[in-house]
């Protein structure tokens, strides 16, 4: 009789303790369901992370584009007057670089493959473009103005426009970019002055009427750019920024992170049918009053390491493989088409 198991009163048989050979065979069940639980676990928390950096990947990839191609898109905006060769006319005292050279011809300019120690400290090899016009929201005029007269009445939120901002006054025929002098409220009437203590001149180019807008004028340009930052093994993380050119004391602005690189094709008419003939970089474009349309490809990544080995990825027309064995992020390019709609018939 096995002495392990014992009849009790009542005749059943007691268990007492257990075999050698089935504690183990108990033992080695225990240890595989564990081992089952645990591949369970690396595995759900390795497609977690995986699925973290992709949805972070593509939030910022979309969010990067649509920064860009509307921003585009409003490129040369000035009103129902729109841009002429003679029509622009700036009074601005020292205004920046981003207004001092504006025409009509130059509401997209770019810069390819830029060098290092260059003036934005963007990332080296990769694309800059600048984008000028006026902002999309236009502010009415409540009284006529003079060109004499340093004083315009808006009808505007007070705070929306402030002291040293550069403005656009605008209506079907005529255009002025000023800087302000003061702004102040009267109950729903904002008072902008543009006096020559911040201008070459107070005069104005004509007399404007009420059907006459004041807008803010925008000069921004956007590059890739490193910001400071490591992930957490130790990689450069790259962002995009955005840079005012409308005011001189501007610092940079990091936009968005996970930009890795931009790079940008114009699309120009070249004999002017009003349609797009061949794509070129910054560096081939002869004429940019003949850019029509921007072509936009950004490389995003997912910032932190979100896979078990490297991934080879596509990106402007080229396969490419990581050359760090330990770079486990992942990467994906990120495209659009964005038409100058103040420019193309």
């Amino acid at each position: 009789m096995n002495r392990s198991a014992i009849p009790n009163e009542y005749g059943f048989v007691r268990q007492r303790g257990l075999t050698l050979i089935e504690l183990m065979v108990a033992t080695a069940i225990s240890l595989i369901l564990l081992a089952g639980v645990l591949t369970i676990f690396a595995s759900s928390k390795t497609t977690n992370i995986m699925e973290s950096g992709l949805a972070r990947l593509q939030e910022n990839g979309r969010h990067a584009l649509y920064t860009l191609v509307r921003d585009i898109r409003g490129a040369g905006f000035a009103g129902c007057a729109g841009l002429g060769p003679t029509r622009v006319n700036i009074i601005a005292n020292n205004p920046p670089d981003g207004i001092s050279d504006f025409t009509e011809s130059e509401v997209v300019f770019g810069v390819n493959d830029v060098a290092s120690g260059n003036t934005w400290g963007a990332k080296t090899g990769s694309d800059v473009i600048r984008i000028r016009g006026a902002g999309d929201s236009l502010v009415g005029l409540v009284g006529n103005t003079v060109p004499v007269n340093a004083n315009i009445q808006t009808t505007v939120a007070k705070g929306y426009f402030q002291a040293g901002d550069i403005l656009m006054i605008t209506d079907c025929e005529g255009l002025d970019i000023f800087r302000a002098t003061t702004v102040s409220q009267s109950g729903t009437t904002s008072t902008i002055s543009h006096s020559n203590s911040n201008n070459t001149d107070n005069f104005l180019s004509k007399p404007y009427d009420r059907d006459a807008f004041v807008m803010k004028f925008r000069s921004n340009t956007y590059y890739v750019a490193d910001t400071g930052r490591t992930n957490a093994a130790g990689d450069i993380i790259h962002a995009l920024y955005g840079l005012d050119g409308t005011d001189p004391a501007a610092t940079p602005l990091e936009l968005v992170d996970g930009i890795e690189d931009m790079q940008i094709l114009y699309g120009i008419d070249g004999d002017g049918n009003g349609l797009v003939d061949r794509f070129l970089p910054a560096n081939s474009v002869a004429d940019w009053g003949a850019v029509l349309g921007v072509r936009i490809a950004l490389l995003v990544n997912s910032v932190d390491n979100a896979n078990t080995a490297v991934v080879p990825y596509q990106y402007n027309g080229a396969n490419v493989t990581p050359s760090d064995p330990t770079d486990l992020r992942l990467r994906q390019e990120f495209g659009s088409m964005a038409t100058l709609r103040n420019r193309a018939g």
